[in-house]
Parts: structure tokens; C-alpha cells; sequence
């Protein structure tokens, strides 16, 4: 289902577990071997690390992150380091990230050597180069761009976006996609 020159979007309210979920298909991509940026501006890449060494070696999320181990658990701890060290995962956390920023650093993995999968998490966190637009328009421009840097970079974008406070109420529909409708225009997929 990811497909170079698509856009995906995966839309949740907050902490419901999207980037989690982002980063559980970015390591299914890279064990593959295929090269993935994920492009974190909420969440610390040395977190992002820890969730993915915690999944790799099945060791629960909060004894590695107090380093109280039980059983099995350091020997699992260093080869999942092992292992993720030799995946072709590159994790960005710089906030705020522009249009141009995400081209930027998408080129810059692809000319080392390819680009399959770019996630960014999440797109309301993105920083215009417009500030006399509303909100809404500057979503729209990014959006877009994103749409455009997948077909140009030959890349699937995963975009990670924020829905609503109705979409708790009733079943999330597209028009819940928060502050922007171009959102759902660009996606090829939206998964909630």
C-alpha cells in the first residue's frame, strides 16, 4: 500500500498512538531494506530510539526506560541495538519544519543512496514561509507541497495529521482532518 508518489495520511486525535503506529510501519519498511526518514517535530529522536530498540527486542517501553530489566531483557537490549543500528532509519526531530525544510532533508537521503518511505509527524506542527495567511491556507500550501515532493522524489509520504475535537463525538470522517479540507484533496489514502 505504499506506493512511491503517493501520500498517505494517517489522522487520529492526540495521543491516540499515531506516531507509534508511524513508527511500527517505518521499521517494518526498513527491515526490508528500503530507506525511511521519519521527520519527528513532536517527539525527541533519542524517544523515537528507545520505541524502536523496545519493539525490536520486545522489551516493555517502560523498564527500558527506567533500566529496571528483568530476565532476558539486556541480552534482547543489545540486539536490538545491534539490529537497529544497521536499519536505513533516519530519524529528524528539528521542530517547526517549512516546506522547504522537508524538501531539504528528503533530497539529502535520497542523493545518499534512495528514499523510499518520508514520514512527517505531524503536519499542524509545520511552520509556513506565509504569515499573512490564515492557518488553514498555510496547511493547504503545505499539503500540497507534500504531494508534490512525493511525485517528484519518487517517495511515499506518510503525513501524520491532528482531527478535530468533533471526530470524538461521532465516527471521524474526512471532514475532520484538522484545519485544512486541501488535506484529504492530496491524500491518496486516509486512514483514521
Amino acid at each position: 500500500g505504499l506506493k512511491p508518489g503517493k501520500v498517505v495520511v494517517l489522522a487520529a486525535r492526540p495521543s491516540v498512538g499515531k506516531t507509534s503506529l508511524a513508527g511500527q510501519i517505518l521499521l517494518n519498511v526498513a527491515g526490508q531494506g528500503h530507506r525511511v526518514l521519519m521527520l519527528s517535530q513532536e517527539m525527541a529522536a533519542g524517544d523515537l530510539v528507545d520505541r524502536a530498540v523496545s519493539n525490536l527486542g520486545r522489551i516493555h517501553l517502560d523498564r527500558l526506560t527506567t533500566g529496571q530489566f528483568e530476565g532476558g531483557d539486556w541480552s534482547n537490549l543489545v540486539n536490538a541495538a545491534d539490529s537497529a543500528a544497521r536499519l536505513p532509519f533516519f530519524i529528524d526531530d528539528q521542530p517547526a519544519l517549512s516546506l522547504l525544510d522537508i524538501r531539504a532533508k528528503a533530497r539529502q537521503v535520497q542523493q545518499r543512496g534512495g528514499l523510499a518511505l518520508l514520514a512527517v509527524d505531524y503536519l499542524q506542527l509545520c511552520a509556513s514561509g506565509s504569515r499573512s495567511d490564515r492557518r488553514h491556507h498555510q496547511i493547504e500550501e503545505i499539503s500540497r507541497g507534500l504531494k508534490s515532493l512525493a511525485k517528484e522524489l519518487g517517495v511515499c509520504v506518510l503525513v501524520l495529521s491532528q482531527l478535530t475535537r468533533e471526530s470524538d463525538r461521532d465516527e471521524p470522517e474526512l471532514s475532520h482532518l484538522k484545519e485544512s479540507g486541501a488535506i484529504e484533496e492530496d491524500a491518496d489514502v486516509v486512514i483514521m
